[in-house]
């Protein structure tokens, strides 16, 4: 992941590499955290300086797009059938 400033186009962080394919989009909450998760079964979550935040394996390969809910909430579907919620 590449981070860059919308003032200037400049690199501002990086994060990676992941060890997995990344198959879904990604979803960025209001505090510019990011979050995707990959077929290895993991979600991942980043901070806008490329620093994680967690590393939550969820116990299936992941091809849907999370989603944050009204409460910030981060909803992961997975091809084991289980929706998995990580506040």
């Amino acid at each position: 992941m590449h981070v860059f400033s919308v003032k200037d186009g400049t690199e501002s962080a990086t994060y990676g590499p992941v060890p997995t394919l990344i198959w879904s989009s990604t979803v960025v909450d209001r505090r510019s955290d990011v979050y995707f998760a990959g077929q290895n079964g993991h979600v991942y979550g980043v901070t806008a300086a490329g620093k994680r935040l967690f590393d939550v394996k969820v116990g299936g390969q992941v091809d849907s797009y999370p989603a944050l809910t009204a409460d910030g909430a981060l909803i992961v579907g997975a091809r084991n059938g289980i929706l998995t919620s990580i506040s």
